[in-house]
C-alpha cells in the first residue's frame, strides 16, 4: 500500500478497520444474550461459542487498527513498511485466535492492550475447559458457572475494545492535519512531473484534494498544523 492510498484511507472513516459484517455481529451478540438468558444446557453452551466468535472479531479489528496506525506513522516520517501478505488485510480472517493474539501482542501499543490480550487468553482457556468437561461429563450448575465466568470476561473485553477503537479513531482524525502529508504529496507531484508521468501527477493531485477536503470536514478545528 503506497502513501497516496494511505491518505485516502485515513480521511475516510468508512475505510477504517471495522467489523467484517456489522449486522451479523449485532445479531450474533443478540442471539448469545438470549441463549444465556434461557438458563439451559444448550443456552449456556451456545452463549460461550457465539461470544467467543465475537471476541475474535474484536481482536481482528484491533490488529488491523494497529497495522494501519503503524503504516501511517512510518509513512509520515518517510519510511515504508511491509508485512507478509498472509498477515494483513482479509488474509487475517483465516488465522486462529491464538495466532491473532500473538500478532496483536507484537504490534503497535495502545492503552489496555496487555489487559485485553490477557482477558482474551483467559476466555479461550474457559472455552477449552468447557470443551474438555463436555467430554468427561458436566452438570448444568457447573456449566452455568463457566458461562457466567465467561460472561464477566466478555463484558471487560467489550469495554477494553471500545476504548482502544476510540483511541485509534482519534489518531486518524488527528493525523490528517499533519503537514508532512503536504510535503510528501508535493514531492511526489514534482517527481512525477519531472518524469512526464501525467497519470501519476493526477493521482497525487487527487490525493491532495481529498486530504484538503478531509481537513475541511474534520471536527478537530484547533490542531496546531491547521491551515
Amino acid at each position: 500500500m503506497d502513501v497516496a492510498e494511505l491518505i485516502y484511507i485515513v480521511v475516510d472513516c468508512d475505510r477504517w478497520p471495522t467489523y467484517r459484517n456489522t449486522s451479523e455481529l449485532s445479531r450474533l451478540e443478540k442471539l448469545a444474550r438470549e441463549a444465556y438468558g434461557r438458563n439451559t444446557f444448550d443456552g449456556y453452551l451456545s452463549y460461550v461459542l457465539m461470544m467467543h466468535q465475537v471476541s475474535e472479531d474484536y481482536v481482528l479489528i484491533l490488529l488491523k487498527h494497529a497495522q494501519l496506525a503503524l503504516a501511517v506513522s512510518l509513512a509520515l516520517q518517510g519510511f515504508g513498511w511491509k508485512l507478509n501478505a498472509t498477515l494483513t488485510g482479509d488474509k487475517l480472517d483465516g488465522q486462529m485466535f491464538g495466532r491473532l493474539l500473538d500478532l496483536l501482542d507484537n504490534s503497535t501499543e495502545f492503552d489496555g492492550k496487555e489487559r485485553l490480550i490477557r482477558v482474551c487468553r483467559e476466555m479461550n482457556q474457559t472455552r477449552n475447559r468447557l470443551a474438555h468437561r463436555l467430554v468427561s461429563g458436566i452438570e448444568l450448575q457447573e456449566l452455568a458457572s463457566l458461562a457466567t465466568e465467561f460472561q464477566a470476561k466478555c463484558r471487560e473485553l467489550i469495554d477494553l475494545f471500545n476504548n482502544a477503537d476510540e483511541e485509534f479513531s482519534y489518531f486518524y482524525s488527528i493525523v490528517i492535519h499533519e503537514t508532512n502529508w503536504d510535503r510528501i504529496i508535493n514531492t511526489n507531484i514534482e517527481s512525477a512531473a519531472g518524469a512526464s508521468n501525467g497519470e501519476e501527477v493526477l493521482r497525487w493531485e487527487s490525493a491532495r484534494e481529498r486530504l484538503h477536503q478531509g481537513r475541511t470536514e474534520s471536527k478537530i478545528k484547533n490542531y496546531p498544523n491547521n491551515e
